[in-house]
């Protein structure tokens, strides 16, 4: 059984006062009521921020804190949706303590939730035809101006640990109105991003929109700078979408299936894989060019959960990190782009590079 814990709370919180020191203070984004959604049979556990609502005196329906303001919402906060960990070379030994890690902060979903809407857990959690407040950078074709972290008043999930990703326009979430059970197995509860509508059968689109800056002390699957870069190809050029195969948000972290490619751009290619917020496969493509005759290439950084034993004998699930590199097999000819000099001085006109294909670099 769910229960709405009732919390309201009149003194501002922390997260208010990040609202105003970012330009964000309307009243509107300030929560009027915040409830805890606990639902022991599926694990179900959100927090239910609602934006000018508050429960009517009968305690049955969400009725308008201001009836001057026209909007009303709500956002749903989840816990981090994920984790990210120091990875190991192959040849390094099977680490015996544990590895560092850090934790993602909250993910939320922001929608627009009517006045007269039941004070029931069935209706709040009715997300399948509820319209995304969404950042700009999530609306194909837009010109954003602010590339700052997303404000409280839109949808944002931090679903691999720095990297924020968001929907489209025609996002929607399907959320778990009651337990499902079979036989003495209860289901995990999760909100699912749905296809679009426009194309059922296809991925749904979703872009980076935002990567927070600096990295923790150790090796990581996405280091800073490709982040930036995956916000920068989904985004701004070529601001082209990434598939979401699969993305689900849940008490226990995010499950996802992300698969993006760009045919311009340093960032060639991007894969991206977890299970209740902990990373399995992680690609990473980036083209370049090898020194110094120019040579087109891509290195691909793969990191991949694998099952190792250890020292003392327990078998263990590590990240193990490696790069591979491919050239290109076409000729390149001089003068050539991206020598000093234009490659004038190379004493050849062509030049061909063969790819052994040995494996990892």
């Amino acid at each position: 059984m769910a229960t709405l814990d009732f919390s309201t709370r009149r003194e501002h919180t922390q997260r208010e006062d990040t609202q105003r020191e970012h330009g964000h203070g309307a009243g509107r984004l300030s929560p009027t009521r915040i409830d805890r959604l606990i639902r022991a049979d599926d694990q179900l556990s959100l927090t239910l921020e609602f934006l000018n609502l508050d429960l009517d005196p009968k305690g049955t329906t969400l009725v308008a804190h201001d009836p001057t303001e026209p909007f009303t919402g709500v956002r749903l906060v989840f816990v981090s949706q994920h984790t990210v960990e120091d990875t190991i070379q192959p040849d390094d030994p099977t680490p015996i303590e544990g590895l560092d890690f850090r934790t993602a902060r909250e993910s939320r979903i922001v929608v627009s939730l009517p006045a007269g809407t039941p004070y029931e857990v069935g209706s709040i959690l009715d997300l399948a035809g509820r319209v995304l407040l969404l950042d700009d950078r999530a609306v194909p074709g837009s010109k954003p101006t602010n590339l700052d972290e997303p404000g409280p008043d839109v949808t944002a999930l931090e679903v691999i640990d720095s990297l924020v990703v968001s929907p489209g326009p025609n996002g929607r979430f399907r959320a778990g109105l009651a337990p499902i059970t079979r036989s003495d197995v209860t289901e995990l509860w999760r909100a699912v991003l749905l296809p679009d509508a426009a194309a059922p059968d296809e991925p749904a689109p979703v872009r980076a929109i935002w990567s927070r800056p600096g990295d923790p002390p150790f090796a990581r699957p996405l280091d800073a700078d490709e982040r930036s870069r995956i916000v920068t190809a989904s985004t701004i050029d070529p601001a082209e979408a990434i598939d979401a195969e699969r993305l689900w948000l849940t008490p226990h972290g995010s499950f996802l299936g992300l698969s993006g490619a760009w045919s311009t751009g340093q960032l060639a290619a991007y894969l991206h894989a977890t299970t209740a917020g902990r990373d399995l496969h992680v690609e990473v493509t980036e083209r370049g060019f090898l020194a110094p005759f120019a040579i087109p290439a891509v290195v691909t950084t793969v990191t991949e959960r694998v099952f190792r034993t250890d020292a003392d004998g327990s078998e263990t699930a590590v990240l193990v990190q490696q790069d591979f590199l491919s050239v290109s097999g076409t000729p390149v000819t001089y003068p050539a782009p991206h020598m000093p000099d234009d490659g004038r001085a190379v004493p050849f006109t062509e030049v061909v590079a063969t790819d052994p294909g040995q494996g990892p670099v």
